[in-house]
């Protein structure tokens, strides 16, 4: 189970968790096992969740399989999911979105009042198609022999990359 479902949550973290853009890759790849990226899977809290999630949802499948003495059936799917973890990735997925929703709204708020709690402090964001990190860059060196500055480190333009600063 480990060389396929790594391939495949390598790429689910590749497509951004995208359920379709997973979807998509899995219909034209279903039985890839390896890779020929220059970037692996990188591990964060995320690829562990669903991990876990994933390991939790195959053991619950097999309790019930087992208990209810369907061990043809058991042995058959257990096989399928070595070989295309993609349901178990999938579901896993599905499970955490309530939880990133929730997540994702409290660390808003966090940062929201954290910013509006200075009054005196000052917000630029910097739109762009490009050179956005390069603006800020010049724009921080520019302005801090006059005020407090901080910036987003290297590229972080997403809400918790901002909130890692914040």
């Amino acid at each position: 189970m480990l060389k396929p479902f790594r391939t495949h949550l390598t790429v689910l973290q590749q497509e951004g968790y995208s359920i379709s853009r997973f979807l998509s890759w899995w219909l034209s790849h279903p039985l890839t096992y390896s890779l020929s990226s220059k970037k692996g899977l990188v591990k964060t809290s995320k690829t562990g969740l669903i991990t876990k999630l994933s390991l939790l949802y195959l053991a619950l499948i097999n309790f019930s399989l087992f208990y209810s003495g369907q061990l043809l059936l058991l042995l058959i799917l257990d096989m399928v999911l070595l070989l295309a973890p993609f349901p178990l990735l999938f579901l896993s997925l599905l499970s955490l979105i309530p939880y990133e929703k929730i997540n994702r709204y409290l660390t808003v708020e966090r940062v929201r009042s954290a910013i509006t709690s200075h009054s005196k402090l000052d917000v630029i964001g910097i739109t762009g198609s490009y050179g956005k990190t390069s603006v800020k860059d010049f724009l921080c060196t520019i302005l801090q022999p006059y005020a407090p500055t901080v910036k987003t480190p290297e590229s972080y333009n997403t809400v918790f990359g901002i909130a890692k600063v914040v």
